[in-house]
């Protein structure tokens, strides 16, 4: 598994299409077409829906218990996710980095200038991911409030754009790195709430972190440093 398959099918997953995948990644559709069908086979499943209304990933892609089984049983070496397993099984789980979280907002949002965390209950909400053990209820329920009622799940940056400007909906997400805060910070912009949100823990599963193969290795110290090298204020 090369290390640009897995950027592709990220940049694809984002951008909702395989055209304005092809215009961030600087290839050509066909080439891009062939890089997915390439992990796509080495994994043996379908991880994209194409369709009219564009890309999105399959269940498969969507499912974290797919992920265990499979490196449980040896398809995958190693999974490196901001969220954490439900039932490790057995899995080795460690957190390898931490990336500082944020609320924000588009520029102009009339509660941009907003700092308590109770006055924004009522906007509409996007986050990766909702539910009672996720990052993001369990936030609100640190603070003593009940998490708002108006959330949408959204993994894709481009569709969150589209929110955030269309909606007026509040973002919960990770900071972003150096590259992307200079591309949008005339979009987006982030909230002084008075509480601190806590940095979102970048985890690796796998099944033995020391009966990993040299080359997933290495692979894993490069993501390392790069997520090192984009956030570098995390602890």
């Amino acid at each position: 598994m090369k290390l640009q398959h897995l950027r592709s099918l990220v940049v694809v997953h984002e951008s909702g299409s395989l055209q304005q995948a092809t215009k961030r990644l600087h290839i050509s559709q066909p080439a891009l077409s062939r890089t997915l069908q390439a992990l796509e086979e080495e994994l043996g499943v379908a991880l994209l829906i194409r369709s009219s209304q564009g890309i999105t990933l399959t269940p498969f892609g969507l499912r974290p218990s797919e992920i265990n089984a499979m490196l449980r049983e040896g398809s995958l070496d190693l999974v490196l996710t901001t969220h954490s397993p439900e039932a490790s099984g057995g899995l080795d789980v460690s957190t390898v980095h931490h990336i500082p979280m944020r609320i924000a907002a588009r520029h102009g949002h009339p509660l941009l200038k907003e700092k308590k965390l109770s006055h924004l209950l009522d906007a509409i909400w996007l986050t990766s991911a909702s539910g009672p053990t996720s990052f993001f209820e369990q936030f609100f329920e640190r603070n003593g409030l009940s998490p708002p009622q108006r959330v949408l799940e959204c993994s894709s940056l481009i569709v969150a754009l589209d929110a955030m400007t269309g909606l007026d909906a509040l973002m919960m997400g990770p900071q972003m790195n150096a590259r992307l805060s200079q591309a949008f910070h005339e979009q987006i912009q982030p909230l002084q709430i008075e509480q601190d949100l806590p940095d979102l823990p970048v985890l690796m599963i796998c099944c033995n972190r020391s009966l990993l193969p040299p080359s997933t290795g290495l692979v894993f110290e490069l993501i390392k440093a790069s997520l090192q090298r984009t956030h570098p204020t995390a602890t």
